[in-house]
């Protein structure tokens, strides 16, 4: 292959990527724009300290950017700015672009999804149909979809996210952060993310988000990030659960709504957005998000969410047994760079 060129493609791939222009990058890799500009048509021979240098700027391993087998991966960040957050996503990223040959190709799915409009209202409605089609197809618990569909987890114990969808060709994972949520919070994140793996494999996923869930019209480039959002809600709290319940709100049977928080495994904060979404479909008016809430957590208990250690246990473990069983194709280094990474341990 040309090296030059190759390494232009990836770049160009990259920078926009990591939410840089040419003249911000060359600021953050201490070179000029030309040289960058230079690397970019492929006129620059390659020298390892500045492309080490412009890898660093974007949190990538120099190594794997210029490896025979590198493919960009699917995660998308808005900002360019390398905080703990975004230190840590590219971590995982990085580790994820090491082990992945080594991880399985999940099945293939059947299921498709039309264009997203901005309007909530009609996303929500397409999320609720999507979630109860996967139920019925692949299965009622996020436990058994996984298992199903060989769809590799990876558990970690950082700082600064929740979950990723990580994808690079044929191969994909989802990392869920045990250390930054909640057992309720990674069902969710769970769901969230699967919603990624039927609906979004070979785009961009967007990582750096501040999502608005409550406006009327949902941001430009933010559609799929809250089509997941409602995918993961209605997952647990189908929207003909609380269809029902909305003609009655403000009036409602504790049992009933005891009920749900229960069998959906869920936190109240989730069932209170559904009840907020059906009331805005069914009555065609708007509830305070913040009144239904204060009301159900005054009369809903939050209940124990019994599966998902045991099933993230289960999953690292099979990520742990991965890399003991193929340590001889590390070296020392990298193979604690990869523990440290992951699981903050070396």
């Amino acid at each position: 292959m040309d090296i030059r060129k190759t390494i232009a493609s990836r770049l160009k791939e990259e920078i926009p990527r990591h939410g840089f222009q040419i003249k911000g990058l060359a600021e953050a890799a201490k070179l000029t724009p030309s040289i960058v500009n230079d690397y970019l048509n492929g006129k620059r021979a390659l020298k390892f300290n500045e492309l080490g240098s412009i890898c660093t700027a974007m949190g990538l391993n120099l190594f794997s950017f210029i490896s025979k087998n590198y493919q960009t991966p699917s995660l998308q960040f808005r900002d360019n700015g390398l905080n703990e957050s975004k230190q840590n996503t590219q971590a995982v990223e990085n580790a994820f672009q090491v082990i992945k040959g080594l991880l399985p190709v999940p099945e293939q799915t059947n299921l498709s999804r039309d264009n997203l409009p901005n309007d909530r209202v009609i996303i929500a409605a397409f999320a609720d149909t999507a979630a109860q089609n996967v139920k019925k197809q692949y299965g009622d618990t996020v436990e058994v979809i996984y298992d199903r569909l060989n769809i590799p987890v990876i558990p970690v114990y950082l700082d600064g996210f929740e979950a990723l969808f990580l994808e690079s060709g044929e191969k994909c994972a989802v990392c869920v952060n045990r250390k930054a949520s909640a057992v309720s919070r990674l069902h969710f994140s769970l769901l969230h993310e699967l919603s990624h793996y039927f609906f979004d494999r070979g785009s961009h996923v967007v990582v750096d988000t501040d999502r608005n869930m409550y406006a009327r019209n949902i941001a430009k480039g933010m559609e799929r990030e809250f089509f997941a959002t409602k995918f993961a809600q209605f997952f647990l709290v189908p929207l003909s659960v609380v269809l029902r319940m909305a003609l009655d709100w403000p009036k409602f049977d504790k049992n009933i709504m005891q009920g749900v928080v229960a069998s959906g495994r869920c936190s109240i904060d989730v069932l209170a957005n559904a009840l907020f979404d059906a009331i805005e479909i069914k009555k065609g008016a708007r509830e305070s998000y913040s009144n239904i809430y204060a009301v159900l957590k005054e009369n809903v208990r939050s209940t124990q969410i019994v599966g998902i250690d045991s099933f993230l246990d289960r999953k690292q473990s099979e990520i742990e047994y991965l890399l003991m069983k193929n340590e001889s194709i590390f070296s020392e280094d990298v193979l604690m760079k990869l523990k440290n990474d992951l699981w903050g341990y070396v």
